[in-house]
């Protein structure tokens, strides 16, 4: 069996469409969770229809205690050998799930990762085709998809929790949980995770089984309070996990450093979003400047690589200037 997860929070609009995507899989043996984080519309009463028409709905509810806490409290309740992760606004090809089950089990692969595409009211949005090659991956080369996940140079790993099926005794076994102090970016600290743990990956990502609504409304379009602390506790966890797992090492660390810029200059791109003077803004993206974390990967990255990898941005950053980095970080 195969456990869906689908966290809902004022999803009317969507959700919907997205059981149907669901329920009308060609592999049937599911139970989809699909939680109510205390939503304020009609979510609810959309969820309990749905179970009373198809047994397969397991509705759950409960106050809200956001994404990361909505999909724990899945995690507890789910009972398939897999399990894979859906947004209330998205959608699922009709052969995904048998597709993916049949290569985890011809492959005994402990992660299946396939495509997506994004779409708009607008229509498709154009997507790059991910780097990652097609295939399985086991014993070292899933050590250095690992790495690779950690921060992707040369392999474009699918960054999303949603464009995979997982065993779920990897998950059981050790622990695994979303960071419910994460507002974003939660997804990423379990991912790195689980993808340490796995021995085999299998890459099927040439399969754009997921449609991603690309929603004004998410959280990732909106402005995110203390996003750097989020930062900052990504990289001091994703350290400590490494070193706990004695797998620190100079390639990490490495990453780590990379991964740290990249997500400081999403901090950059998130003040953008703050609805405060310049003057503020300019304030918040100086304190980022100089916090040690940032100031020691900057340093550490050099001149030359930090060039190739973020151009001007880089730059910017290792002058201190906050007014030009928010003028090249409009996200």
């Amino acid at each position: 069996m195969i456990s869906v997860i689908i966290a809902a929070y004022n999803a009317e609009k969507y959700l919907p469409e997205c059981l149907d995507s669901v329920l009308g899989q060609t592999y049937k043996d599911l139970e989809v969770l699909v939680v109510d984080d205390g939503s304020s519309d009609n979510t609810l009463e959309i969820i309990n229809e749905y179970s009373r028409r198809d047994p397969r709905i397991v509705p759950i509810h409960q106050e809200n205690m956001g994404v990361a806490g909505a999909r724990n409290t899945a995690f507890d309740r789910m009972k398939g050998e897999y399990f894979t992760i859906i947004d209330a606004d998205d959608k699922i090809d009709t052969n995904a799930y048998a597709e993916a089950l049949e290569a985890a089990e011809s492959t005994g692969a402990d992660m299946v990762i396939w495509g997506l595409d994004r779409f708009s009211e607008k229509g498709i949005v154009p997507q790059p085709d991910p780097m990652l090659k097609q295939g399985l991956y086991e014993g070292k080369e899933c050590k250095k998809l690992w790495l690779d996940f950690i921060y992707r140079e040369k392999r474009r790993v699918v960054p999303f929790l949603h464009c995979r099926m997982f065993r779920t005794s990897i998950l059981r076994e050790h622990g695994l949980r979303l960071n419910d102090k994460l507002k974003r970016s939660e997804d990423y600290m379990l991912l790195s995770e689980f993808h340490f743990f796995c021995g085999r990956v299998y890459s099927m990502t040439d399969r754009k089984f997921l449609h991603y609504r690309q929603n004004e409304e998410s959280i990732t379009h909106k402005y995110v309070e203390d996003y750097f602390g989020m930062v900052k506790l990504i990289y001091a966890e994703i350290k400590a996990f490494a070193k706990e797992n004695k797998a620190y090492s100079e390639e990490f660390a490495r990453r780590a450093d990379r991964m740290c810029l990249y997500r400081t200059f999403m901090s950059i791109e998130n003040e953008n979003l703050h609805m405060v003077s310049q003057k503020e803004k300019l304030k918040n993206v100086r304190s980022f400047l100089c916090d040690p974390l940032v100031k020691g990967a900057a340093k550490r990255i050099g001149f030359r690589d930090g060039k190739r990898l973020y151009g001007k941005k880089y730059y910017a950053m290792r002058l201190g200037l906050a007014s030009m980095l928010l003028k090249f970080c409009k996200g």
